[in-house]
């Protein structure tokens, strides 16, 4: 379990500020007993391997000024994020509803809900007022946005292959057509709530697969609609598909980027269900 860990740093599938909490979680170790073992990887291991490309590569750095460098920079990071939150936290209740509702039907801008709750910014909005933004956002629905380029709906006839048996709705059918006629370029450049409809999210994963859409499309699509899938949820078989298409370890970094940056930051803060987290059947039941 620490040799994988240590892998998916050095790979660049674990950020290295996800390294203790992951390996705490992978060795079930607390905090403390977590960050010692952290340490003496990184002496044991990286340093050595960072000492040897220096060596190999007769780069000569300053570690201590590095070290202070970093230091200053995570201080003024300190001091302007000190500074944000007095100077939001002094706007009136009213300004700052306003404010918020007046953007709030982007998904983008909903999404400012996580650095509401991280940098203590909620007392300056009611849950009443929370719950009202959030909600107009949802309803919000790109829908139309995207079916305006079709002349009309999809033949009720029409089912691809692999939607048989499901009973997708006319709607999501012509949706998926649309979608069809798309470039990837066009594709990502929907704006921000196209992603706050259910047809759309679902004719995005579902073309996921399709050989106009890169793998940097995936990893977009995947991750800017994990809101609304882990809302309705995936069945098995989609699942397996995206696991094979990205990979387990992918489909393991989004998860977590979910629930680090979404479920956490956002909806377990304002009391949405938080839903359980889906485990690849390779990782089931390890540590």
């Amino acid at each position: 379990d620490m040799a994988e860990e240590i892998g998916y740093v050095m790979l660049g599938l674990t950020r290295p500020n996800q390294f203790l909490s992951a390996l705490q979680d992978r060795l079930d170790l607390d905090e403390d007993e977590a960050r010692d073992v952290t340490k003496d990887i990184y002496h044991q291991i990286f340093f050595p391997m960072r000492q040897a490309l220096k060596d190999a590569y007769q780069v000569d750095i300053d570690e201590e000024a590095l070290q202070e460098k970093a230091e200053d920079a995570e201080e003024a990071r300190a001091d302007k994020l000190a500074q944000e939150t007095s100077r939001i936290a002094r706007m009136p209740q009213d300004e700052t509803v306003a404010e918020f509702s007046s953007t709030a039907d982007s998904l983008q801008k909903a999404l400012l809900f996580k650095h509401i709750a991280e940098k203590g910014w909620m007392a300056a909005l009611t849950p009443e007022e929370v719950q009202k933004g959030f909600a107009a956002a949802q309803r919000h629905n790109l829908t139309q946005e995207i079916l305006k380029r079709a002349p009309h709906y999809a033949d009720p006839q029409y089912v691809p292959s692999y939607m048989e048996g499901k009973g997708e709705t006319d709607k999501e059918k012509a949706v998926y057509q649309v979608l069809q006629t798309m470039n990837v370029e066009e594709k990502l450049a929907l704006p921000d709530d196209a992603l706050n409809s259910s047809e759309v999210t679902r004719a995005l994963w579902l073309t996921a697969s399709q050989n106009d859409l890169s793998a940097i499309g995936r990893e977009n699509y995947a991750i800017m609609s994990a809101m609304n899938v882990y809302a309705d949820g995936l069945d098995e078989n989609e699942m397996n598909r995206l696991e094979k298409e990205m990979g387990i370890e992918r489909v393991r970094e989004l998860d977590a980027y979910f629930q680090t940056n979404i479920a956490q930051g956002l909806g377990f803060k304002i009391g949405w269900h938080r839903p359980k987290k889906w485990i690849p059947p390779e990782l089931e039941g390890r540590k």
